[in-house]
């Protein structure tokens, strides 16, 4: 059966888990653009969601035969910048890929210890 991208967590939650009443509160925020836009369970202090239509992850859907979704077929992939600041995902990231021990990162000196590590001899 063919497959197809969709979402998978919009504003937060994730989309196979919300009814069809949520669905429609969400498509609300989404064509309002930021304005009262549901908080962002990702970000520190839980701010209002910075992004227009509140999409944070995609999957890939198994196709119906009428052309709606199916069932999900595939992990979600991040989209949203504040889900990479989740849990310092970002900075464990890169940290790995310099070959830094990722308990010595800290956000703030990320930047300073990345460019006195690749500072030419």
């Amino acid at each position: 059966m063919p497959e197809r991208y969709g979402v998978a967590e919009w504003y937060g939650v994730p989309l196979d888990g919300m009814s069809a009443v949520q669905r429609g509160e969400f498509s609300a925020f989404a064509l309002r653009g930021r304005r009262g836009a549901p908080s962002c369970p990702f970000q520190e202090g839980a701010p209002s969601c910075q992004k227009s239509g509140g999409v944070c992850s995609l999957r890939r859907y198994e196709q119906s035969s009428d052309g709606r979704l199916g069932a999900p077929a595939g992990e979600p992939v991040i989209v949203c910048p504040s889900r990479f600041g989740e849990g310092e995902l970002l900075v464990r990231w890169l940290a790995e890929i310099v070959g830094f021990a990722a308990r010595t990162v800290r956000r703030e000196s990320f930047e300073q210890t990345l460019r006195a590590k690749l500072r030419p001899l």
